[in-house]
């Protein structure tokens, strides 16, 4: 898990900055207006899911020592909720508020509101996350009554 992390957040970086070693050049496309607002957005939102997949690894490592409801493993999954959340909320609302403050500023009056469902999709999953997250809870506490009997 963490050499996907490293591996994806390296790729990000090489193709944000436009490495080019000569043989491979990677270059990073945006859908939508590539302004340096919208870039910054990527970047907060690149930052955002590495912080969640970072969370989401302490909780599977947590897990393979065998602290399977555990408070740790509900506030990692939690963390990874929340950072999910985040990332997806920037996701759909960084970009219409980067151009209503354009627009304040004096630039261009033109707004485009676009909906990515697959950021409202990702809102509505890490919800369920915390839903889940509250169901590991209630199980945490389960297998402390369970224990008590043992």
């Amino acid at each position: 898990m963490w050499a996907t992390i490293i591996l994806m957040a390296s790729l990000y970086a090489a193709a944000r900055f436009g490495v080019d070693t000569g043989t491979v050049r990677l270059e990073r496309h945006q859908s939508g207006l590539d302004t340096p607002a919208a870039r910054a957005i990527g970047d907060v939102s690149m930052v955002l899911l590495i912080a969640a997949l970072i969370r989401l690894t302490q909780m599977l490592g947590r897990i393979a020592r065998g602290e399977l409801f555990s408070a740790g493993v509900v506030a990692a999954f939690r963390s990874f909720a929340f950072w999910l959340l985040l990332m997806a909320l920037i996701g759909l609302i960084a970009p219409p508020a980067a151009q209503l403050a354009q627009a304040a500023l004096g630039g261009p009056p033109r707004i485009e509101m676009r909906i990515d469902f697959r950021a409202v999709l990702t809102v509505g999953v890490t919800l369920v996350l915390f839903l889940i997250a509250r169901l590991l809870e209630r199980a945490r506490g389960i297998d402390e009554e369970n224990r008590a009997f043992v």
